[in-house]
């Protein structure tokens, strides 16, 4: 079972939020794990920032997994893979039912749940009751940066003043090194008064920790995975 919403907000341009039952192919049929991952991934690429709840039925013991030492289906290692690729949240650190994390909150910022508390089981259900706080809006600093406006430059003015300078006198009595120094430096002061500044804005930064190389790697993971989903489709 899956429902969706979505509201929209003048920070979060628009924000998505859709709820999801168990995904175990015994109680609602077989290929709802591979739909799940598929919804993921659409939310994933779709740049739209999305709020994902509901019984997934993937018991984890803790968040995040231990691969080597907890016990994990294929299809539960897959779905964490999944997250992973999409850089999404899952928020809940708490167990759920009984000793076992099976209902998550996923999310596309790690910051849209500051806090989540548990209400334990509600009514008849042996699935405890969670209350949370979801962040719709933010203030985005604006990132700008200052730099010479060179199609600005005032030509005459800078010529002028470059003719006018006696470099033989300037540089004639220095060393290679200082002769490079003092003319690099003369040209970055003429260069402060002949060419004016503007600010420009930048975009969103990555994370510190994602090298160009990997966001390449990542980029290219995601086109070759929609190609696939796209071949599949067309023999299914």
């Amino acid at each position: 079972m899956l429902t969706h919403s979505s509201a929209t907000s003048s920070s979060f341009r628009r924000t998505s939020a859709a709820a999801a039952a168990a995904a175990t192919d015994s109680i609602f049929g077989s290929g709802n794990h591979d739909v799940l991952r598929d919804l993921i991934n659409i939310h994933g690429e779709s740049k739209k920032h999305f709020v994902l709840m509901g019984d997934f039925n993937y018991s984890f013991k803790k968040w995040p997994p231990d691969r080597v030492t907890d016990v994990l289906t294929e299809e539960s290692k897959n779905f964490i893979d999944c997250l992973d690729d999409n850089f999404l949240t899952p928020n809940v650190t708490l167990p759920t039912r009984n000793n076992a994390i099976l209902d998550l909150i996923i999310t596309d910022e790690p910051d849209m749940i500051p806090e989540i508390s548990d209400l334990g089981p509600l009514g008849n259900s042996d699935h405890n009751a969670l209350l949370w706080s979801t962040r719709v809006r933010t203030e985005t600093a604006k990132r700008t940066q200052r730099i010479l406006d060179y199609p600005k430059t005032d030509i005459a003015g800078m010529k002028q003043e470059l003719q006018a300078i006696d470099w033989y006198k300037l540089l004639g009595t220095l060393s290679i090194e200082d002769s490079w120094s003092t003319f690099k430096h003369k040209i970055q002061e003429i260069e402060t008064r002949y060419v004016p500044m503007k600010s420009v804005h930048l975009g969103k930064p990555k994370p510190m920790w994602l090298s160009h190389k990997a966001l390449k790697a990542v980029k290219h993971r995601h086109k070759v995975h929609r190609k696939y989903k796209h071949a599949r489709k067309k023999i299914d």
